[in-house]
């Protein structure tokens, strides 16, 4: 399967462990697997993700593959749809 699975956690620090999780469990299913390490999980004195920024790292990782589906969950979602709303993802038909 040469699908590239792409996670998006939610928008707490606590999430990144659930990325993990999610990295380790679904290996085998999809052993080509990245994430979104959200720019504000590195800043103590930021609590709050920046929706284009994370949509922009979110093209870039999609751009290095054909085929993926996303994972996400909380503004992990609010991210894709973002995405897709401004014309620069297009879930396939």
């Amino acid at each position: 399967m040469n699908t590239k699975l792409i996670i998006l956690g939610g928008n707490s620090i606590k999430n990144k462990d659930w990325v993990i999780n999610c990295r380790e469990y679904l290996k085998e299913t999809f052993p080509n697997i990245d994430s979104l390490n959200y720019n504000h999980w590195n800043d103590p004195e930021n609590s709050k993700v920046n929706i284009s920024i994370e949509s922009e790292k979110l093209i870039e990782k999609i751009n290095e593959t054909e085929d993926f589906i996303i994972l996400a969950k909380s503004i992990g979602i609010l991210i894709s749809l973002t995405t897709i709303i401004e014309n620069k993802l297009a879930p396939k038909t």
